[in-house]
């Protein structure tokens, strides 16, 4: 199935930020390599560049891994919560060359909430 180029982006760095984390491991040790994901799955807009940044990126992780392992009714309500605690608004925007397509988040959003938003509409489009 072919998914939109925002869609498959989303979905990349959801699964890429799951998995910076695991036993025994954290590959979002600190401020530099947050930065560095940042740079690496193109997100572009609001970036603090801070420890409570990182923070509320990293508790982000769990919430997303459960989108994998959850059943229908169980991603409905993962998504539906994390678009309803973000005032998730969608809006058409264009950027870094795309077309028009569908974000909920303004891109002066905090970041986690953005990855936050973003995996949860991707999940939405691919459910």
């Amino acid at each position: 199935m072919a998914f939109a180029h925002d869609t498959e982006t989303a979905l990349n760095a959801a699964v890429a930020l799951v998995n910076t984390a695991g036993d025994d491991r954290d590959e979002l040790p600190d401020v530099p390599a947050l930065d560095a994901f940042f740079r690496t799955y193109g997100w572009t807009g609001r970036h603090e560049h801070t420890e409570a940044e990182l923070r509320s990126v990293r508790e982000l992780r769990p919430r997303l891994r459960r989108i994998w392992y959850a059943d229908e009714d169980g991603v409905v309500e993962i998504v539906n919560g994390l678009l309803r605690e973000a005032n998730a608004l969608p809006q058409l925007l264009k950027h870094n060359g795309e077309p028009y397509h569908l974000h909920a988040t303004s891109h002066n959003a905090p970041l986690a909430t953005r990855m936050a938003v973003e995996a949860a509409m991707a999940s939405a489009a691919v459910s």
